[in-house]
């Protein structure tokens, strides 16, 4: 059940083989989640930022203007296992406690930048299973081939 899984992983040594990440068994999905768990955890939530993350003040270039300095503050994730797939993360956090951007840096230097507007809280109907199952379907690619365990 696709919309019940909370992600799914393509096996990289198979050919379109798809299993649910909390299934870990077998060495592809031990490597998989040892390096990743902690960057999947943050991205859902699950996670625990003073647990997983040294937190500290910003790089210099990311400190806000004078004229921005009510809007948002910025703060960096360092992460504490070396197996993370990020070597750092600033985020800028409203007084609200809102994300408004978030700048990712990988150990290959690569930098991704995810900017978030009209952010709304607490809009979704979690009291309804069927709204909720609604927000999201997949349907994997034909040939693909499902392992369910």
């Amino acid at each position: 059940d696709f919309q019940r899984s909370p992600a799914m992983a393509l096996e990289p040594d198979a050919t379109n083989t798809l299993r649910p990440i909390r299934d870990r068994s077998g060495p592809t999905m031990d490597m998989f989640m040892k390096s990743t768990l902690i960057t999947y955890a943050f991205f859902t939530g699950a996670g625990n930022l003073l647990k997983d993350f040294t937190i500290s003040a910003p790089n210099p270039a990311f400190t806000p203007r004078k004229e921005d300095a009510g809007r948002y503050k910025v703060i960096k994730l360092i992460p504490k296992e070396n197996k993370s797939q990020v070597s750092e993360i600033h985020l800028w956090v409203t007084p609200d406690s809102l994300i408004q951007r978030m700048e990712i840096l990988d150990h290959f230097e690569t930098k991704t930048t995810l900017e978030f507007s009209n952010l709304e809280t607490n809009t979704l109907p979690t009291d309804d299973p069927k709204a909720m199952d609604a927000l999201f379907s997949f349907t994997p690619p034909e040939g693909t081939e499902i392992i369910y365990q």
